[in-house]
C-alpha cells in the first residue's frame, strides 16, 4: 500500500526522426486505465533516452506509444544473468525474490516491445504520514514553533523587528524541539500498520516498560 513507483527514464530506438509531440502515454493498470501522464518529446534516429524522473501513485502502469505514428525497433526484456542465483528474465527485484512470489517488481513488453523502462519501487513514509495526518498534527505544530524560533534568532526576516535575548531563545528552542520529538515518538510508537507488511514492520500498540523503583 505504501510503495511508490518511480520511473527514471525510457529508452527507445527510433527508425525515424520526429518533432516534439505526445509520444508516450502512461496509464494506470492497462490501456483502458486512467491516463496518468503524457510525455512530449522530440526523437532522433537511433537511441533516445527520455528522462521521466516522476513518481506515480499506482501499483501497475501501462506505458504505450502509437505504432501507426511512431516506428521503433523492437526490444526485448533485459536479462540479468550475472546474478549468482540465475536469470531473472522480466523480474528486476532481487531482494524480495526469496519472499512472496507475488511481491516482485517486474516488467513485460507486449506487441513487439519498443520501449525499455528504467524504474524503481520504494517504500514511501510520506504516503503513510499523509494518510494518517491527524496523528501527526501535534508534532507538526511543535515543529513549526521550533522552526519559527530558530528563524527569529538566526534569520534576517524576523530579528530585524523583534528582540529576544539568548536565554529566552534557548528556553523556547529547547521546549519546542523536545515537545516535537516526544510527540513524534509517541505517534510512531502508537502506529500499527496492519495493511502493509512489506514496507513497514507492524509494532503493537501495547508495550511493556520495566522501571527500577
Amino acid at each position: 500500500k505504501y510503495a511508490r513507483l518511480h520511473i527514471i527514464s525510457l529508452e527507445v530506438n527510433s527508425n525515424a526522426a520526429y518533432s516534439a509531440s505526445d509520444v508516450i502515454k502512461i496509464y494506470r493498470d492497462d490501456e483502458d486505465g486512467e491516463l496518468l501522464d503524457t510525455i512530449n518529446t522530440a526523437l532522433v534516429v537511433g537511441k533516445n533516452t527520455i528522462n521521466i524522473d516522476t513518481d506515480y501513485e499506482a501499483n501497475k502502469v501501462f506505458i504505450a506509444y502509437n505504432p501507426s505514428v511512431y516506428t521503433f525497433k523492437q526490444t526485448e526484456n533485459k536479462q540479468f544473468g550475472d546474478l549468482f542465483y540465475g536469470n531473472f528474465n522480466s523480474h528486476i527485484c532481487d531482494i524480495c525474490y526469496y519472499g512472496d512470489q507475488g511481491f516482485l517488481g517486474s516488467f513485460q513488453q507486449i506487441n513487439g516491445g519498443g520501449i525499455n523502462v528504467k524504474y524503481l519501487v520504494y517504500c514511501s513514509i510520506e504516503k503513510y504520514v499523509c494518510d494518517n495526518i491527524k496523528l501527526f498534527e501535534d508534532a507538526l505544530l511543535y515543529k513549526i514553533g521550533h522552526e519559527i524560533t530558530v528563524e527569529r534568532r538566526l534569520g534576517e526576516r524576523l530579528n530585524k523587528f523583534t528582540v529576544m535575548i539568548q536565554e529566552r531563545w534557548d528556553e523556547l528552542e529547547g521546549f519546542y524541539n523536545a515537545q516535537y520529538q516526544q510527540n513524534l515518538m509517541n505517534t510512531v510508537r502508537g502506529c500499527n500498520v496492519n495493511e502493509d507488511e512489506y514496507c513497514f514492520s507492524c509494532r503493537s500498540t501495547v508495550r511493556v516498560v520495566n522501571k527500577i523503583p
